[in-house]
């Protein structure tokens, strides 16, 4: 059995391929750029070298995490989209179990651990004996400090701890465990803040109440409006639509002579009770 394996939960982007056990070829890459740049450019020519094609593959194997998210997203859609033209099937792997297996020759506990940023790090315990790996633990982030940090405006703060928001907090992706937290009057209130501070990506509203999530939904210009749900679902695979190329937050998609619909556009309202991804 042929094996294409793809690693981008860590800093470090890497792909390999193996057949029944034994590593054909191995490729890493930490040159600064994102894994979206390097991992399919790495991959071609890792078949390239070997003398192999996709076809030729019977398994993508991809780490699911724990690890950056937005590595861990690129990993698994680039997996998705690799299988699908030939129909292939896709294995999620635990990163912190795919480490273990590294010194699961050497025999008793082993606990593998990752960097989780924050003063903290995913970790899981194992038990290796006689080559095989058992599980004690769930994959898991073990907290050295309270797991994340607020940044609130001055109502916030008279409600929860945390330290005060500066000017761009509101206008910043932190991509860390850092939330900005502001407390506004109304739905109408709320609306104009995400008018004012959202990239028009995906935005949340959490409430029982329908009527005010009516409001926010047709209140929010987003491409992607959810109610109880989380935004992570923001995602070309979860919509249906295969591999995911890129996310646009533009209104209009049209070259050359234009009708009523190339004047139109859309964007999705996703409603639930609270599922997550």
């Amino acid at each position: 059995m042929k094996i294409l394996a793809l690693e981008t939960s860590a800093v470090t982007a890497s792909a390999a391929v193996t057949e029944d056990e034994r590593l054909l070829s191995q490729s890493f890459q930490n040159s600064g750029l994102t894994h979206s740049a390097t991992l399919m450019p790495m991959v071609s020519d890792l078949l390239k070298n070997t003398g192999l094609a996709l076809k030729d593959m019977d398994v993508i194997a991809v780490a699911a995490g724990p690890g950056s998210f937005t590595g861990v997203r690129i990993g698994v859609a680039a997996a998705k989209g690799l299988a699908w033209p030939e129909d292939k099937p896709c294995a999620p792997c635990s990163t912190l179990e795919s480490m273990a297996w590294q010194c699961a020759h050497v025999g008793g506990e082993i606990c593998a651990a990752m960097d989780a940023r924050r003063n903290q790090v995913y970790c899981a315990r194992f038990r290796a004996e006689g080559g095989a790996l058992t599980r004690l633990t769930e994959d898991r982030a073990a907290r050295g400090l309270p797991p994340v940090e607020l940044r609130l405006d001055r109502c916030a703060a008279t409600w929860i701890e945390g330290i005060p928001a500066g000017e761009t907090d509101f206008d910043t992706e932190f991509l860390d465990y850092i939330l900005a937290v502001g407390v506004v009057d109304s739905v109408e209130a709320a609306a104009a803040h995400i008018s004012a501070h959202s990239t028009g990506h995906s935005d949340c509203i959490v409430t029982a109440n329908s009527q005010t999530a009516e409001a926010f939904i047709a209140l929010v210009d987003s491409a992607a409006v959810y109610w109880n749900v989380s935004t992570r679902f923001t995602d070309g695979g979860e919509f249906g639509l295969g591999c995911e190329m890129g996310i646009s937050t533009q209104k209009l998609h049209a070259r050359g002579p234009m009708g009523l619909e190339e004047l139109c556009s859309y964007k999705y309202v996703v409603t639930g009770n609270g599922q997550i991804r």
